[in-house]
């Protein structure tokens, strides 16, 4: 239950240091001001499309595949960012916004699949 809560924890220092600096890592890795803010306009958006398209595809997978999947989302968007540039500022923004749009939805059912109802 430690090692969940670390994790979640982890997760939500993440997202929650992403939103208040997005548009200037963004600006930092090469994309201009009105890029990084179209960018980073697209998290919320992301978010919804994501949990859609878990609750539409990823019911019949167990909940820790939908938070792992949420756990790779952001680190592959941010190699791709660091990697090849500020071309890459809409995808990784998608894909952060996604993985925490799924994330949200682990959150819930993660300790429900692993624990049972009873715990």
């Amino acid at each position: 239950m430690w090692l969940l809560g670390y994790a979640f924890a982890a997760g939500w220092v993440v997202s929650t240091g992403m939103a208040a600096h997005l548009p200037r890592v963004l600006e930092a890795a090469g994309a201009s001001t009105t890029e990084a803010i179209a960018a980073a306009a697209l998290i919320g958006p992301a978010q919804v499309a994501a949990r859609l398209l878990e609750a539409l595809f990823m019911s019949p997978y167990h909940p820790l595949d939908s938070a792992r999947l949420s756990t790779l989302a952001h680190p592959i968007g941010a190699g791709l960012l660091l990697a090849l540039g500020a071309w890459l500022a809409m995808p990784f923004t998608l894909l952060h916004g996604a993985g925490n749009g799924i994330l949200t939805i682990a959150r819930g059912t993660v300790p429900l699949a692993v624990f049972g109802p009873v715990n």
